[in-house]
């Protein structure tokens, strides 16, 4: 998986195969589509923008709040990725983008997140 400035995010060159099932929902909605009526042998370039990808950037996603929020072994540095979790117990990862005296930015949205992303799949099998 490469991002559109052509950045590897993710490979399986020189690893096992990846395997997944065609309609699980693990699986972004652009690429399940993609892979639909693929066969044994077939190599394919696929395209996902972000709508069927990550989704588009929220900039309501990206908020300030007091350094406490984050716990744990956490150095609280630009760029640094933190886990937090809600009153309800969910949890939730965001980057921070800027660190001030008292509060941090951080960003809620996915890290790929307005990306259109380019898969190179090659069917190796199917079962």
């Amino acid at each position: 998986m490469k991002t559109e400035d052509g950045q590897i995010v993710e490979s399986s060159n020189g690893k096992d195969p990846q395997t997944f099932q065609v309609g699980d929902r693990k699986l972004l909605p652009g690429l399940n589509k993609a892979l639909l009526g693929l066969k044994k042998g077939d190599e394919k370039i696929i395209m996902v923008p972000p709508n069927e990808g990550f989704g588009q950037r929220k900039e309501d996603l990206v908020r300030e709040a007091p350094k406490t929020i984050i716990k744990g072994d956490v150095k609280g540095t630009e760029g640094e990725v933190v886990e937090l979790s809600s009153k309800d117990g969910k949890r939730y990862l965001a980057t921070i983008q800027e660190v001030k005296k008292d509060t941090i930015v951080l960003d809620l949205n996915h890290p790929l997140a307005g990306e259109t992303l380019t898969f190179e799949i090659q069917v190796v099998d199917i079962k």
